[in-house]
C-alpha cells in the first residue's frame, strides 16, 4: 500500500498536500474505536493511542510534517507492542505506517 501510494504521489495522480487530509487521522481513530468497542484493544491502550493520534493530527493538519511523523511513530510503536490481537494491531499499523510514509515524502 505504501509503495503504490508513493508511486501515485510521484506520478502526480494524488494531489499534494495529501497528508493534510483529516480523513487519514479519522480512519486510524475509527479503527482504534472499532477494535476497542469489540474488546480487541484494551480501553486504556485505545485512549493512549487516540491521545498520540490527536497530537499527530494537530501537527499534520497544520503542515508540521516532522512533528506529525514523530507522534505517528509513537502511535505505531505503542500499537505494535500493546495490542496483542494480531488483526487489530495490523489494521491500525497499516494505515499509521502508510500515513507516516507519506509524511516522509512531503
Amino acid at each position: 500500500m505504501v509503495a503504490v501510494t508513493r508511486a501515485a504521489l510521484r506520478a502526480g495522480y494524488i494531489a499534494q498536500p495529501t497528508t493534510r487530509d483529516p480523513a487519514w487521522y479519522s480512519d486510524i481513530r475509527d479503527l482504534i474505536d472499532e477494535y476497542a468497542g469489540a474488546g480487541r484493544v484494551d480501553p486504556a491502550v485505545a485512549a493512549d493511542l487516540r491521545t498520540g493520534l490527536a497530537r499527530a493530527e494537530r501537527h499534520g493538519l497544520a503542515g508540521r510534517d516532522l512533528a506529525a511523523t514523530v507522534h505517528l511513530a509513537q502511535v505505531a510503536a505503542r500499537a505494535a507492542t500493546r495490542i496483542p490481537d494480531d488483526g487489530a494491531r495490523d489494521a491500525v499499523l497499516r494505515v499509521t505506517v502508510a500515513l507516516t510514509a507519506l509524511l516522509a515524502l512531503a
